[in-house]
């Protein structure tokens, strides 16, 4: 039985390399594609800085650089045109439009949210802004620099793929608490997973035995590495847009408390 990801994402396909071909056509080169995916990214972290009012359109954007992401690759590869520097362009360009996003998020709940809340700032959610652009970061980079060491070490769950895609649905849901909280907690145990899988596998300690016990349902939740398009892959993904749409969780400023409390304020 084919799982609901085998579809959509055949359906992603088709799509990107038939608008690819047409991109081709027009002698659209692969960096100007991943360029226009850049501006939109830096628009939906402007949109998202700015208030709820501008959310939608950020989610449009977010669509708009989400749309580049994919096809400046397919591009490359059906016209011909791929390059190595075309591809550290790619990936440097990633860094900035994922700095760009939480740029606009810290911001929201540094310069906007406030005018709402008694002129505070809400160091929370600006903190798990951060976080959500180190986490990206981290992923990204044990990945690059552990595949000078081995053969790949592409595991864990939030992938760039599963971080735009919560970005998106977050922005669409209007629920900006729970997506930092995902991005900023949660994706960080992608990073520890890749790490930890790095030293085990460079260390020649084989590969992890199977997870047994309480304990056992417990870590293949927090270091998930179950392949996408599988069914599992699916419920647990599902999991996650679930809380973006229907979980509301406080915007409490967490942190600040506890500041108060450790100051003895």
């Amino acid at each position: 039985m084919k799982v609901a990801s085998i579809y959509i994402g055949g359906g992603f396909i088709w799509a990107r390399d038939h608008i690819a071909r047409g991109l081709v056509r027009l002698r659209v080169t692969p960096n100007i594609v991943t360029l226009a995916g850049l501006a939109f990214s830096i628009a939906a972290g402007a949109c998202l800085g700015l208030g709820e009012r501008y959310w939608t359109a950020a989610a449009l954007c977010q669509i708009g650089a989400a749309s580049g992401d994919m096809l400046d690759g397919a591009v490359a590869r059906i016209g011909g045109r791929g390059s190595k520097f075309g591809g550290i362009f790619d990936s440097t360009c990633d860094r900035i439009a994922d700095f760009a996003l939480f740029a606009g998020l810290g911001y929201y709940f540094v310069g906007t949210w406030p005018a709402g809340h008694g002129g505070q700032i809400n160091l929370t959610f600006a903190f798990l802004a951060i976080l959500g652009t180190l986490n990206g970061t981290l992923i990204s980079y044990i990945r690059a620099r552990a595949k000078h060491e081995m053969a790949e070490c592409s595991v864990g769950f939030w992938q760039r793929g599963e971080r735009n895609a919560a970005m998106l649905i977050g922005t669409l849901a209007h629920n900006l608490p729970m997506l930092l909280w995902e991005l900023g907690l949660a994706a960080g145990l992608t990073a520890l997973q890749r790490l930890l899988y790095a030293r085990r596998i460079l260390m020649d300690r084989g590969p992890e035995g199977p997870r047994r016990g309480v304990f056992g349902v417990l870590k293949a939740l927090i270091f998930f590495d179950r392949p996408r398009m599988t069914l599992v892959y699916d419920l647990y993904t599902g999991m996650f847009i679930a809380l973006l749409i229907f979980a509301r969780v406080p915007e409490a400023d967490i942190l600040r408390r506890l500041l108060v409390v450790i100051s003895g304020g």
